[in-house]
């Protein structure tokens, strides 16, 4: 039995038409992603100032972290400096939870851009966070705690000197030898 003209010309058109419609599509995504969400550019420089300096204001932090939380659930994270950007208003979080999204966003930013080497930094920063704040030894040695600042608890084999360089993180011997000259 032989195809119809428009059974054969839908066979050609409609794999075209998805090609096409593929495109498009992609080609919207990339040109959104080139802009960063710029309220959130503003409360991360916010967070970053309050920072800078000195007053840390809880409330503040929260009210940052619940109107990223929405712009999250809204899908308004496009670059990757904007996942980093949430990553960090996170990071400055009160929970293990919020330490845990932090170490997500800031993975999807790296993810997004393999050169970031912030974000990977901030990966691995959360992580530690994380751990710790659930009772856990850290495994990278970003965190250090005490009137003489001390890495501990750390599990010291968890991560090898390779890996922390890939975040951005010099050798643990030499962190640890940094807190003493401190102290």
């Amino acid at each position: 039995m032989e195809s119809s003209t428009s059974e054969r010309e839908h066979m050609i058109l409609h794999p075209l038409l998805k090609l096409a419609t593929g495109i498009l599509f992609f080609a919207s995504l990339t040109s959104a992603n080139s802009v960063s969400n710029a309220h959130l550019l503003r409360l991360f420089q916010e967070d970053q100032s309050d920072r800078d300096s000195g007053v840390f204001l809880m409330h503040r932090d929260a009210e940052r972290r619940k109107q990223v939380e929405q712009m999250i659930v809204d899908n308004l994270l496009l670059t990757a400096e904007d996942f980093y950007r949430a990553a960090v208003i996170f990071q400055h979080g009160q929970s293990p939870s919020d330490y845990k999204k932090a170490q997500q966003l800031a993975s999807k930013a790296a993810i997004l851009k393999p050169d970031f080497i912030e974000a990977r930094w901030l990966t691995c920063a959360a992580e530690d966070r994380y751990l710790i704040s659930i009772g856990e030894p850290q495994v990278w040695g970003t965190q250090y705690s005490g009137f003489e600042p001390s890495l501990e608890p750390i599990n010291r084999h968890a991560k090898t000197d390779k890996e922390r360089e890939v975040c951005g993180l010099p050798p643990l011997k030499e962190i640890e030898m940094s807190l003493e000259k401190e102290n």
